[in-house]
Parts: structure tokens; sequence; C-alpha cells
């Protein structure tokens, strides 16, 4: 979606100067377009004026929004079909981007308690051979 909206590859070389600032892709160049209010930059030019600029707005950010880094976090299929029919707003995408985290834990895990009482801990042994 970001490629068609952008008119670029999903890895491509902007300029020599910018080239190691996004890392050749299209995802941290728009994320970095996004983090500094110029989202709208990333349209192909070739468009010209001939799109609705709250519709290429609303396709930008669900993008960003598809390439959360958190699979987790990322919209379902029928929330993007929402999106793009017109039927609801792109979901709330945050102005700095994600960082990767591995494993990805699902959000219902967020409210768990990891703490350990004393009962808990475990003694353990270590054996040695002869």
């Amino acid at each position: 979606m970001l490629e068609v909206v952008s008119g670029k590859k999903p890895s491509y070389a902007l300029d020599k100067e910018n080239q190691s600032n996004y890392n050749n892709s299209i995802v941290n160049w728009l994320w970095e377009l996004y983090r500094n209010e110029n989202i709208m930059d990333a349209a192909d030019p070739r468009m010209g004026s001939s799109f609705n600029v709250d519709e290429m707005k609303s396709v930008l950010l669900l993008g960003l929004a598809c390439c959360h880094p958190n699979p987790n976090q990322r919209p379902s299929m029928k929330t993007v079909l929402k999106v793009l029919t017109g039927e609801t707003s792109p979901p709330d995408v945050p102005t700095e981007r994600p960082a990767f985290v591995w494993p990805a834990m699902p959000p219902s895990f967020s409210d768990v308690d990891y703490s350990l009482t004393g009962s808990q801990i475990n003694s353990v042994t270590e054996l040695t051979g002869r």
C-alpha cells in the first residue's frame, strides 16, 4: 500500500546524504515524515493534486499502522477494509516509531503480574561429573 501511494519501492536509496538516515527503508522514511508532521510529502508527486488529501493521509497512516513492529498491535484486516472504504478513521499511530521487541507479547499479557514471591523462587543445584 505504501509503495502505491508514495510511488517508491519498499527499499530504495533516497540520495547519498539521507541514505543512512532511513536505512533504505520506505517505512523508516515515512515514519520520519510523520514524526516531523510532513506525512503528506510521501504522496507520489506524479499524482499532482488529483487526490483527496484526507484519504491520502488516512492511507498513509494505515500503512504505518500495518508496519508496527509488534504484530499484535497491527490493525486487523477487518479494520483495514473499514479504513479503506471510509467507514472508520485509521488507527492511532505513535509519533515515534515503536521499538522492535522479540518475542512480541500479546496485549493481554500486559496486565499479568510477573513478580515473584519467596515461595516461588526455586534453588538450583549444580552437578559436576567425576
